[in-house]
């Protein structure tokens, strides 16, 4: 049969092309010009039909159906009629017609249900716009709250647009755009439909194109996939989840009977083992190829499919010496699954031009002569010979990798090779094979020796064996043109839909069939487009029942013609480390199936499928259709915060409600109250929903008389958020609720009074922000019983930004009223209306927003505790000391026994009214008061002053505060601290002082800057404050009750000074003059040049939780750490220099307060903070730190313990003991001092061994910050002090069955090998002769996995000392491998050394190991991490047949 050349061929297709180029202009010049883009026809002509005018219609679909705005704009004529629209909709977005609303919005606003108007008449008349370029907009909704109902799945995918073979009915709507502004997402909407070319794609999950491609190659490889779907898997779900060939053969299930465009791979990789980091990580192809096939065979072992994988892709070769003089040859037979092709020759410019080329280079021989001549044991001489490798055996499915990726020695980067390499369509390898091996009845064992002589007269030279193995070609790129039959029966043959070689066994496979049997047809070819540093897998694979050609690129998939194959033979720039992306796509892969007619099969069909797929597909079918279920019941469901303040625990809780969209308000009313857990605390009727919104902390509105309305219709449609959120209100039994209208203020009101010096609140009123300031206040007076004509109300919209309202007839909008503010309310008129700054008011209002509350641990002050630390209690003189600084922090005997007499006699508010017609709510109430205190001594400093009072004893009255204030030392403090500047904090809230461990600053943000802290719809409990304040909860602020006093020490003090020595006169405030120009003033910040007194008080109380010593402060948060350290210098019961702060963070978190000048600006309330005493060190004096040595923890061998203080001259004796001491106090041990040692600590290794008698500077360098181990011992000290002697930490090896010992410690007489090994010997029974050893590696505890201990260790057995090469042990803490030389090390399979290198790589956590910057010994780099290597977890063997 002959062929035609390769330049005639050429030429018919210049010829066809032209002619076809022809047709295509006459075609053009008949038509209105038309362009195809993504099978979609835009019409580009200025008019309709017929010159008729167009009308442009955007359609939008926000059915219920879709997460995201489908839209879609067509263009027809006036002509049109209504039925024929909703029809062309439909069609659109595959919704039946009749089952959606379709609403035109005109510009003039009014709306037209189009679907109610009569089919017939036409868009005219409907009302559409018609003349010019307007554009009608539509919006497609649910009928009466139903979604659409879709039509048959098999159609074309959401908003495609008609065909090429369109009727002509269809042909007058034309697509303008779809959905370009939102495309719809692969697993709803569009992903819903199959593609039309009959598969499925793959999605990438985010860099697994290179899984998808080779996983499409197996699905269409019909051998693989019927033996995969013989396999039948017996275990759970939960095993069925971990095992690859289970969820392998559900992922090729869902590609054949999926109605789906594409599918996810996520099960399939969750059974990997990987996690979504994965998905990150470009592997390559072939590189996976490997991994999940020995992934495979290890899951099909002892199955009926244990041999699948050798059994089509395992081919054979053999590795060859053949003596040039006399034949002789001595081989060794290997397996392979692929045959790694290189595409250059090593060390050239240029590259094979064929895989046929390559693969004759690849068996050609190498000549060993020269000095590189080849000892033959036959001839007993140096000899001549060729060492290569020859194909004994090719398997059913060949694979074939072309070695792209090359490092360039000049640029020293990797570069890929983008050189043009042909491959044929039908591989003809008899040629390559060595018909003596292919002929043998067994196989060769591992070393073959043939020596016949008339091997050398038969094969004279060996490379005859690549002089052939080429299929017949003429021409360069004949390689696959000479397999091309006519086009398939079913397709269109005036295009070219793909190479077609259905018709397999045709004239030229007869030819190739007739030289042998392995002649192979290329069915799958894998294409890396990019460069060496990354770049994108696709497939071009073959149906090898029908012979059409598809790319298969991820989620796409199509149909190819011959260009694209050749496209794929590379022959880009290849040259530099980027390469051109455009060029670069080319063959990687390449993979065929042998031509038998006996071996080849079609795949499965559904009519085919065995008993036990036919069930899991019908199971995979109903979880399917319960997944589509549970997501239309999701799509309908209405998802929205939902909070509440508890009526009893006035807790603000915070719920997200999901509420179908049909529920009516009163229905959801009632999940509500269910899902807050209400019932028994309060009744339903007393519970309503309001529109809320959290940020502001704003009620926005309520929904009187909507009580049967659905949800939907209230929340504004179905959204999985929405900007506003719901509040559960629960009124007061002898109230009614109030109507909330849209537009309004929400007022968090606090009432100060000058007298008691109290401030109580927030209450929350409701007002509008359209009133004056004047009605304001009346609505004020109304409310809280207060005289409007006296009142002060001052605004505060952001941290310190205040601002009295004086303008009467002002509009709270204009003077910064927002959806939420915050006011403070004074109405005594004692002072002036109009004097703020500087005025008492003022001067409450900084004590109440600046005091914190700091909760500290304090340490063991007994006497015995400070003699063992040498540290000197604090004496009564150091008080007078500081009197003149401190005075305010304490009280008389006379004043302390008035306050314990008295009760609260604070005043109660007016009963609020409920007939205002602005609403009110009052959920919880602040009282500052005045409290006196002692000076704690060392006969009261375990209990609080005020422990013994009643809860009424803490509170002064007016009458008593007076008393008070005559004394000179009198004082008034606060009872407690608040949770926050104004309030208890609440989740999401940031006003005041922000958690402790948030590390922000204080802010009281208030309005459109932050919620409001102390809103009564965030309140967290009653806050009034009549005493000490419980004991337990302390550190909880969600729960604590909020405890704050704002008078200043000297506020009661009449003749107080400005300019005093106690400082408290000096000037807190700005100057009125400077803050009246805009209305607004600031708290002055501190100057750092005044020394300015700030409040402090403390009580103690014990932890009931810890039972710990704990001391409770009450400070301002400006006061800076030196002066708290002063101000606690009688509370702690030491100096100040001999104790530290530690902020803690949590349980095992905290780090020290070293910075005296710093405030506590960024604590928030309740604040923990540790005491620790930490003395001033004296001469002679290091601190350093000591460590707990445990051997049998090797998670954690080295723990810190404490920090110490050791002195010149003590001995380790009394060292140890002290520390033994304080370890066992401070972390719960329970240490012996004669079962304990001390021993040098060197980075991580512990060294030598000190002894009781020895002394610190005299015996054991002392210097400063050093580190020491405290270990425990079993029995007495072993070491005796001996020069020689020498301390090593032993373990055994046990190579027959590949385990170590666990470590012990021995002390030898000596250093040396001799003693070492008689030491060994004495401890493990093994002969002295037998005894061998190694030192281990890297530093304590010198673990290292047990694979690599045997050959990566140097084992002597050599007499010698031990400080010479290669052991250097002259140190204490060395460690030592032993093992008996005698036992003989276990023999692994490959399976066996994979699981136990896993399980020690787990043990070891090497995954998780980051090498210090500039180590020797660093596995990763420290500017950029290492490349993760591709691996497949095998975490799970269920029971399988």
């Amino acid at each position: 049969m002959c062929k035609k050349s390769t330049n005639e061929r050429e030429t018919t297709e210049e010829e066809e092309k032209k002619k076809k180029e022809e047709e295509e202009e006459e075609e053009e010049q008949q038509e209105p010009q038309r362009r195809v883009t993504h099978d979609i026809y835009v019409d580009e002509s200025d008019g309709g039909e017929d010159g008729e005018s167009s009308v442009y219609i955007n359609v939008r679909d926000m059915s219920a159906l879709t997460s995201v705005v489908n839209r879609v704009t067509l263009l027809t004529t006036p002509k049109s009629t209504v039925g024929e629209l909703l029809q062309e909709v439909g069609r659109r977005f595959k919704y039946e017609p009749d089952s959606f609303t379709l609403i035109l919005q005109r510009v003039d606003g009014e709306e037209i249900e189009v679907d109610k108007v009569e089919p017939e008449k036409s868009l005219g008349e409907a009302g559409f716009r018609v003349e010019g370029a307007q554009r009608n907009n539509l919006v497609l909704s649910d009928q009466g709250g139903v979604p659409p109902r879709r039509t048959d799945e098999d159609d074309l995918s959401l908003g495609a647009s008609a065909s090429p073979t369109a009727n002509s009915a269809e042909k007058k709507w034309f697509e303008r755009s779809n959905n370009y502004e939102n495309p719809p997402e692969y697993s709803y909407s569009s992903a819903l439909i199959k593609q039309e070319t009959g598969y499925i794609g793959l999605v990438n999950q985010a860099m697994t194109c290179y899984l998808n491609s080779l996983l499409q190659t197996l699905f269409m490889t019909p051998e693989f996939r019927n033996a995969l779907y013989r396999w039948e898997f017996k275990g759970s779900e939960e095993e069925a989840s971990k095992n690859i060939p289970c969820q392998l053969q559900r992922l090729f299930l869902m590609l054949q009977t999926a109605n789906k465009s594409a599918v996810e791979t996520t099960n399939l990789t969750r059974s990997f083992g990987w996690d979504s980091s994965e998905a990150w990580q470009q592997h390559d192809i072939q590189e996976l190829c490997r991994v999940m096939f020995d992934a495979l065979e290890l899951s099909f072992k002892n199955t009926d499919q244990a041999d699948l994988i050798n059994r089509l892709y395992e081919g054979k070769m053999k590795d060859y010496v053949k003596c040039l003089e006399c034949g002789y040859e001595s081989a060794r037979e290997d397996t392979y699954l692929d045959i790694p092709l290189p595409i250059r020759p090593f060390g050239s410019s240029s590259a094979y031009q064929s895989v046929e080329e390559a693969l004759k280079h690849f068996v050609e021989p190498e000549v060993l002569t020269g000095n590189n001549k080849y000892k033959c044991s036959k001839c007993n001489n140096l000899c001549d010979a060729h060492k290569g490798l020859k194909f004994t055996r090719f398997p059913y499915l060949l694979t074939i990798h072309l070695k792209r990726f090359d490092f360039d020695y000049q640029t020293l980067h990797r570069i890929k090779l983008n050189d043009k390499v042909t491959f044929p369509n039908v591989l003809d390898l008899n040629n390559f094979i060595d018909c003596a091996s292919e002929n043998k009845e067994e196989k060769i064992e591992s070393t073959t020796h043939v020596g016949q002589e008339k091997v050398a007269q038969d094969k004279p030279d060996d490379a005859s064996t690549s002089d052939s193995g080429l299929a017949t070609i003429d021409g360069e790129d004949s390689s696959i043109e000479h397999t091309h039959v006519p086009p398939h029966p079913h397709e269109n043959t005036d295009e070219d839909e793909g190479i077609d070689v259905s018709s397999m066994y045709n004239e030229k496979n007869k030819t190739c069939l007739s030289s042998g049997p392995f002649v192979y047809d290329l069915f799958s070819i894998m294409v890396h487009s990019g460069s060496a540093s990354g770049g994108h897998y696709y497939a071009y694979i073959k149906d090898l029942t029908t012979g059409e050609w598809y790319c298969f690129n991820d989620q796409s998939v199509s149909r190819i013609t011959y260009d694209d194959i050749r496209k794929t033979y590379g022959g880009g720039s290849s040259r530099g480390y980027y390469s051109n992306w455009s060029s670069s796509a080319n063959a990687y892969m390449l993979m065929y199936r042998q031509i038998d007619k006996e071996k080849n099969v079609d795949s499965f069909t559904k009519e085919h499928f065995p008993k036990h797929i036919t069930e899991l597909v019908q199971r995979m079918a109903d979880e399917e259709a319960a997944e589509r279920e549970a997501r239309e019941m999701e799509r309908s469901m209405c998802r929205i915060k939902l909070f509440c303040q508890h009526p009893t625990t006035k807790h603000m809780m915070e719920k997200k409600l999901r509420i179908h969209k049909d529920t009516t308000l009163r229905e959801t009313v009632k999940l509500a109250y269910e899902e807050l857990e209400l019932e028994g605390v309060v009744p339903l009727e007393r519970c309503r929903l309001v529109k809320y919104e959290e940020v502001h902390d704003s009620l926005e509105c309520s929904f009187d008389g909507q009580d049967d309305e659905l949800i939907s219709e209230i929340l504004g449609g179905v959204r999985s958020s929405y900007k506003f959120d719901l509040l559960m209100e629960v009124r007061d039994e002898d109230k009614q609720f109030e109507v909330y209208k849209p537009g309004g203020t929400t007022v968090k009101v606090h009432l100060i009074d000058l007298q008691t010096e109290e401030v109580e609140g927030p209450f929350t009123v409701r007002g509008s922000l359209s009133m004056t300031v004047r009605e304001f206040k009346e609505l004020l007076g109304r409310h809280f019983s207060l005289n409007p004509d006296t009142m002060r109300v001052v605004l505060e919209r952001y941290y310190n930004g205040l601002k009295l309202l004086t303008g009467d007839t002002k509009a709270l909008k204009l003077e910064g009223f927002y959806r939420s503010s915050k006011v403070y309310v004074e109405a005594s008129g004692i002072e002036p209306n109009d004097f703020f700054t500087g005025s008492s008011m003022y001067h409450i209002m900084d004590r109440f927003e600046n005091t914190i509350t700091l909760h500290c641990s304090l340490p063991d002050t007994s006497s015995d505790a400070l003699a063992e630390l040498q540290i000197p209690a604090y004496k009564e003189e150091n008080t007078e000391a500081g009197a003149s600084s401190s005075t305010y922090t304490t009280c008389t005997t006379a004043s302390t026994t008035t306050s314990t007499s008295v009760t609260s006699s604070a005043p109660s508010l007016p009963t609020i009214s409920t007939a205002e017609s602005a609403s009110i709510t009052t959920t919880s109430s602040t009282t500052i008061v005045t409290t006196t205190t002692t000076t704690p001594s060392d006969s009261t400093s375990a209990s609080s002053p005020a422990s013994s009072h009643s809860k009424e004893s803490g509170v002064c009255s007016k009458a008593s505060s007076d008393t008070c204030s005559q004394s000179g030392s009198s004082v008034t403090t606060p009872s407690t601290a608040a949770s926050t500047s104004v309030g208890a904090a609440s989740d999401g809230e940031d006003e005041g002082i922000v958690d402790p461990d948030s590390g922000a600053g204080s802010s009281t943000v208030n309005s459109d800057q932050s919620a409001s802290e102390d809103s009564s719809l965030t309140s967290d409990s009653d806050r009034t404050l009549v005493g000490d304040p419980p004991e337990d909860k302390l550190s909880d602020t969600s729960s604590s009750p909020d405890y704050r006093n704002v008078s200043s020490p000297e506020d009661n003090v009449k003749d107080s000074k400005v300019g005093s020595d106690m400082g408290w006169g000096l000037p807190l405030f700005q100057d009125q003059t400077n803050s009246t120009v805009s209305g607004w003033v600031e708290f002055e910040e501190d100057k750092e040049d005044l020394p300015v007194k700030r409040y402090f008080r403390a009580q103690y109380y014990t932890d009931h939780e810890t039972n710990q010593k704990m001391l409770r402060v009450y400070v301002d948060k400006r006061i800076t750490f030196g002066q708290l350290k002063m101000e606690m210098q009688p509370w702690v019961g030491v100096s100040q220099e001999h104790f530290k702060f530690f902020k803690s963070y949590s349980i095992s978190q905290e780090f020290e307060c070293t910075r005296m000048s710093e405030t506590l600006a960024s604590y928030g309330d309740n604040a923990r903070l540790t005491v620790r005493l930490g003395r001033a060190l004296l001469p002679g004096e290091q601190r350093g730190k000591v460590y707990f040595l445990e051997l049998d923890n090797p998670d954690d061998p080295a723990k810190f313990l404490i920090d110490w203080v050791i002195c010149k001259g003590d001995t380790v004796a009394n060292v140890k003991r002290a520390v033994v001491k304080e370890a066992n106090q401070r972390c719960q041990l329970d240490l012996k001092v004669e079962n304990v040692r001390l021993r040098k600590k060197s980075w991580k290794n512990p060294q030598t061994i000190y002894l009781d008698p020895q002394k610190f500077e005299d015996n054991i360098p002392l210097y400063s910050n050093w580190e020491l181990f405290l270990q425990v011992i079993e029995g007495p000290e072993t070491k005796t002090g001996d020069d020689d002697e020498l301390s090593i930490f032993v373990k055994r090896w046990r190579p027959s069955s590949f385990t170590t010992d666990p470590v012990s410690e021995i002390v030898i007489p000596e250093a040396t090998s001799e003693s070492l090994r008689e030491k060994l010997s004495s401890i493990s029974g093994i002969a002295v002769d037998n005894v061998e050893f190694a030192k281990g590696q890297g530093t304590f505890p010198f673990d290292m996995p047990v694979v690599s201990i045997n050959q990566d260790l140097d084992w002597i057995q050599r007499p010698g000392p031990l400080d010479s090469r290669p052991l250097y042990i002259s140190e204490d803490g060395a460690l030592v491998y032993y093992r008996d030389k005698t036992e003989k090390e276990k023999e692994l399979s490959e399976d066996e050394r994979r699981e136990l290198s896993n399980s020690e790589n787990r043990r070891l956590n090497r995954d998780l190991q980051y090498s210090c910057p500039g180590s020797s010994s660093s596995g990763h780099s420290t500017l950029r991490s290492k490349e993760k290597g591709l691996r497949i977890y095998l975490n799970h063997n269920p029971t399988e047949e």
